[in-house]
């Protein structure tokens, strides 16, 4: 079964994608596991879903960053630049340990991605 686990580390606001199912230990962060079996990642249809899911579990492991409610306009923007920061660093690693040019492709329109993750996934082709 294909499967990723978003995993949220709080601290230093990293994220990585597991292939392995997250064991929750009391000091782990917050983790998503996304299921993409399902989809065939080749066809247009296939990547929107698998990036929307990718996209609602990046929210749901970030949304402690998520100040849409601060009064604070500062905190609030400074907030919101660290919660995007955390959505794009979980999608971009969903992609990469994906590995699938046309999904890779597919998120690229959605997102900027980095050069280096574009490069090596378009050269595989």
């Amino acid at each position: 079964m294909k499967t990723f686990t978003i995993i949220a580390a709080a601290a230093a606001v990293s994220f990585s994608i597991l292939a392995s199912a997250h064991a929750g230990a009391a000091d782990d962060p917050p983790s998503v596991s996304v299921r993409f079996a399902d989809l065939d990642l080749d066809r247009a249809a296939g990547s929107a879903t698998l990036y929307k899911r990718l996209s609602v579990a990046a929210r749901a492991v970030c949304r402690d960053l998520d100040a849409s409610d601060s009064a604070n306009s500062d905190l609030k923007r400074v907030l919101q630049q660290q919660y995007q920061g955390c959505v794009d660093k979980a999608i971009i690693g969903a992609v990469a340990k994906i590995n699938r040019p046309a999904f890779t492709s597919y998120v690229g329109t959605k997102m900027t991605l980095p050069a280096t993750l574009t490069n090596v996934q378009l050269a595989a082709k």
